[in-house]
């Protein structure tokens, strides 16, 4: 019987069952050991019920504690097990209790729990350490590395996921628990079950979790996977599209931070500032400058660093497109609109709508397709050729030119209305000779891209790269660097004979006091390296003719090659 405040109840225990143990929980939960329910927890407002076969220790329940850490210790005929309100765990002689047979168990101060049986007396701390848990096969038996990937499944395809823990392994006697969100409204226990299978599944998205709970009691971080579940086939294909395009345009956002255009110059911070400045005002920009300054990086870097980088990119460069078809290219067309117009389309104006256009070289531009740029400039519409309706476009333009426009425009090949649109925000990109500083910077930028940063340039090559005028600017500066590498390949370092002849023979550096080479076999090398590139470069690739023009045997020359490492890469010219 219960007695509380002057009231007697009866409780709900089986006729048959007496009562071996009691014990009143935090919550005031009445716990309650039978030989018959075994453990019964009852309070104002549910009654909960274990045996054997619900997870309580053993059909013989005979000492129960709630503990300080809140857990509640059954000891039985079968060893001692705690329960955290979600699972049960259990401890035996395996263990190290001294007895499988417990008769009383409390819990110290520490939250050691002391448990007595017929041998003597165990005291046993937890230990707190969280257990790990992986998915090893994403779905259906795919490989482990894509485990962590979405999984797209055909509606009425079972999906069974894998998983494994280092605490629920033979022996250990830990468990798992698994939850479905979108079909389950809370974790179920699966014991020490490694996969789980779901069949027929409506179409929709899931998330499939899994935990493990050590012997302890210690819950692992769950893993998870994404599983959805689509009508047909077209549909994933067409999931499975967005997410790459949507992967390359973050790869697209990596590469093209600011921090990706190298340099610290006071050149290169004027251009940083102003392409903070373009970003905000969403004006039509115009980046000019000499070939291989980066102007492209320039142009991306204001895309994707602004409010349209979700948007589409689309790229027209205006001199390789003949003046015949580029208002088609641009603007679009109607079917029949002009020979060989054997279908309507959009042009490149239309499909950049949202997002941006770059019209590179855009100084070539015909004169013609500039009064129809210029139209979209002023109107933010464009009309296909062969159709009298104009159509609405929301693009932002980005020019790219390496003319001196306003020359082009005195001379009468640039119209002037459309010179001063496209002049809203100019952009000029100073030559590598303006910016000498960021040299040494930029070696080591492509150096990294070309060989992880190994070998290193010595001080006397690097004053020769900076002592160069570099008419070619940045993209000279790269090919150089690539060249330089592959001569040194096998050394620690790249030496003056490393780098292109024309560099050193135009260079104004000069060594210095006791600077040279570190062996003369290194100099000996690079000496000969360099005029059988330049021979085979000049005949064409062609060896034989090459031995000729150097006064070798062809049999000596592919020694030499192979001694010296020159591969048909090392042969073409830089681009």
């Amino acid at each position: 019987r219960v007695t509380r405040s002057g009231e007697i109840r009866r409780a709900e225990v089986a006729s048959d069952s007496y009562v071996t143990a009691m014990a009143l929980g935090d919550t005031g939960t009445l716990w309650i050991a039978t030989d018959g329910e075994r453990v019964m927890a009852s309070n104002e407002d549910q009654r909960q019920e274990f045996d054997a076969d619900a997870g309580a220790v053993s059909d013989y329940v005979q000492a129960i504690h709630c503990g300080q850490s809140g857990l509640l210790w059954a000891g039985g005929d079968g060893g001692a097990g705690m329960f955290d309100g979600d699972v049960w765990s259990f401890l035996d002689t395996r263990d190290g209790l001294s007895d499988n047979d417990v008769y009383a168990i409390v819990e110290d101060d520490h939250g050691d729990a002391w448990i007595g049986g017929k041998r003597g007396l165990t005291r046993y701390r937890r230990q707190t350490r969280k257990p790990t848990v992986a998915i090893v096969a994403g779905a259906n038996g795919a490989d482990p590395q894509d485990a962590d990937t979405d999984v797209r499944l055909v509606q009425g395809t079972p999906v069974t996921v894998e998983y494994a823990s280092d605490a629920v392994e033979e022996g250990a006697r830990g468990t798992y628990r698994t939850m479905l969100s979108g079909r389950d409204d809370d974790w179920e226990i699966v014991g020490s079950a490694t996969r789980a299978t779901y069949a027929d599944l409506p179409c929709g998205e899931y998330e499939f979790s899994v935990q493990a709970v050590d012997r302890d009691l210690n819950y692992s971080a769950p893993a998870s996977i994404v599983v959805t579940v689509h009508e047909d086939a077209r549909d994933i294909q067409i999931a499975a599209m967005r997410d790459e395009v949507e992967r390359l345009r973050n790869a697209a956002r990596s590469n093209y931070q600011f921090e990706n255009i190298v340099g610290s110059s006071t050149a290169i911070q004027q251009v940083y500032a102003l392409m903070e400045k373009a970003i905000e005002s969403g004006l039509t920009v115009l980046v000019s400058g000499k070939t291989g300054t980066g102007k492209e990086l320039v142009a991306n870097g204001i895309h994707y660093n602004g409010p349209r980088a979700d948007g589409p990119l689309v790229e027209v460069n205006c001199a390789a497109i003949s003046k015949e078809l580029i208002a088609s290219e641009l603007f679009g067309h109607r079917r029949g609109a002009f020979t060989g117009a054997h279908e309507t389309r959009a042009g490149a104006f239309e499909d950049a709508d949202g997002g941006t256009i770059f019209l590179d070289e855009i100084g070539d531009m015909p004169l013609d397709a500039q009064g129809h740029l210029l139209r979209v400039l002023q109107e933010r519409t464009i009309q296909r050729i062969g159709e009298h309706e104009p159509r609405p476009v929301d693009v932002r333009v980005i020019g790219m030119t390496n003319r001196d426009l306003a020359v082009e425009r005195d001379s009468g090949r640039f119209r002037e209305d459309l010179y001063y649109r496209l002049m809203e925000f100019p952009i000029p990109m100073p030559e590598l000779r303006a910016r000498m500083e960021d040299v040494p910077d930029l070696v080591a930028h492509f150096l990294g891209q070309k060989t992880d940063g190994q070998p290193t340039f010595s001080g006397g090559a690097m004053r020769v790269m900076q002592s160069y005028t570099w008419p070619g600017n940045v993209r000279e500066l790269e090919n150089a660097v690539a060249f330089a590498a592959a001569l040194a390949r096998g050394h620690e370092r790249i030496e003056v004979w490393n780098l292109p002849s024309h560099i050193v023979s135009a260079s104004t550096a000069e060594p210095e006091p006791g600077e040279s080479p570190a062996r003369l076999q290194d100099a000996v090398d690079g000496f000969q390296r360099r005029m059988i590139v330049d021979a085979l470069r000049e005949c064409d690739g062609s060896q034989a003719a090459a031995a000729r023009r150097l006064g070798v045997h062809p049999s000596n020359l592919s020694r030499l090659m192979k001694r010296l490492g020159i591969s048909r890469e090392d042969i073409s010219p830089p681009a």
